[in-house]
């Protein structure tokens, strides 16, 4: 039987891979869990800004949001639209995203559908409020409409006004 000391406890931090992957050792528990929450992605998406083709809008659509940006967006629709300067580009800033029922009785007490109704009523397009919503389910916070960018695939793509 040894004797001896223990001298240094390591706390390895590791990627749960197989086979696992060590990304470092390091001398405390609380430097070990701090470099963990350092290296996570607190939305778990790599960027929550997204570019799409201005396509998947109609034409009332994008008008719509081109009167908007010019105005202010009405109140409690839980997005602010602006403009990019020298280009026919168009951003929306989701606000309180994700837009599910948990998160928006937080935020603005309603849920998903009563939320998508107020917009409709508020005489948004369906075409944006489809978009809007599929991006905030997926805790987009800034839209961008870029006529330019590629469509999105299985997304609707509007060549007329609907």
């Amino acid at each position: 039987m040894a004797v001896g000391s223990v001298r240094c406890v390591g706390w390895p931090v590791t990627h749960d891979r197989q086979p696992p992957i060590l990304l470092g050792d390091l001398y405390s528990q609380a430097v070990a869990q701090l470099r963990i929450k350092q290296l996570a992605f607190e939305t778990g998406h790599y960027s929550r800004c997204w570019e799409i083709s201005s396509g998947h809008l109609c034409n009332t659509a994008y008008n719509w949001l081109i009167t908007q940006a010019a105005q202010h967006t009405p109140a409690g629709l839980l997005f602010e639209v602006f403009t990019l300067p020298v280009s026919q580009t168009l951003g929306c800033k989701l606000i309180g995203t994700p837009w599910t029922d948990a998160n928006l009785g937080n935020v603005s007490d309603c849920t998903t559908e009563e939320l998508r109704q107020e917009q409709l009523d508020a005489g948004m397009p369906d075409s944006l409020v489809n978009v809007l919503h599929l991006a905030a389910q997926a805790d987009v916070r800034i839209l961008i409409f870029d006529p330019d960018a590629a469509p999105l695939e299985g997304l609707v793509i509007y060549l007329t006004d609907t």
